[in-house]
């Protein structure tokens, strides 16, 4: 190793040691638990920081070094579940773990309203029932918050009349 490069291996590891609690933080969510799937994620995100390093300004304040870090984080995250995307019966499997027993006729509605969307709607209100906030699933997805919310409206636009024609048994 050159000097440069020692120097830039030495500024790596001081960086990632001062945030590897954020980033297990975020894969360790990501895997809903998973710790083995965790480790797995971190060395992924680890990899990526490394090869992407050097596009980090050093004199940046540590809030910006986080923004990208939580960046590199969401995005490397992002392509590998982009490549693995739940189905939906993973995400109704999903739903109905999370529901009680009472609210079991509004889980079966909710079922039946969400297959009358299209797949990238199922996929995005299936991210928002695993409990992922709008601006993490607009970081790890590549969109402005604000482009997140307005189809976030939409669909639940979309979810409204689908439950109304399924009330009046139009459906």
């Amino acid at each position: 190793m050159n000097m440069q490069t020692e120097e830039l291996y030495e500024a790596y590891t001081h960086f990632v040691l001062k945030y590897r609690e954020a980033v297990w933080r975020v894969c360790f969510n990501y895997a809903n638990g998973d710790v083995a799937k965790s480790k797995d994620l971190v060395q992924e995100v680890c990899l990526v920081l490394w090869l992407r390093f050097d596009r980090l300004r050093v004199e940046a304040r540590p809030e910006e070094q986080y923004a990208w870090l939580m960046l590199v984080t969401h995005s490397v995250l992002h392509n590998l579940h982009r490549r693995r995307r739940p189905t939906m019966q993973e995400i109704d499997q999903m739903l109905e773990e999370s529901l009680t027993e009472e609210a079991d006729a509004d889980a079966e509605m909710l079922k039946e309203m969400l297959e009358h969307l299209d797949a990238e709607d199922q996929y995005l209100i299936g991210l928002e029932l695993m409990g992922y906030r709008r601006n993490e699933m607009a970081g790890f997805l590549g969109l402005k918050t604000s482009t997140l919310n307005g189809r976030m409206k939409r669909i639940i636009n979309k979810l409204k009349l689908i439950k109304e024609l399924i009330d009046k048994e139009e459906i």
